[in-house]
């Protein structure tokens, strides 16, 4: 097994470095893209939607719906 000496820095700098070169081979989204998904809808079901915990979520499924050009849906009971 081979020791691996890195410190805290170095390692928040790599994954920084990590972090950087996946979001740059992401793929772009055209608007060829978003017109390919415009009939589509995501729907998030959750037993429990007032509970805090959940605002972060459904905040997300928004943001996303509108960056993808989808319909999203955040319900519950």
């Amino acid at each position: 097994m081979t020791k691996v000496n890195m410190n805290r820095r170095n390692l928040l700098v790599a994954g920084a470095g990590l972090g950087l070169a996946s979001g740059l081979g992401l793929p772009q989204l055209t608007s060829q893209a978003k017109a390919a998904n415009a009939d589509m809808e995501y729907v998030f079901l959750s037993v429990v939607t007032q509970v805090p915990f959940w605002v972060d979520h459904r905040e997300a499924l928004k943001d996303v719906g509108e960056l993808l050009g989808v319909k999203t849906t955040f319900t519950g009971p």
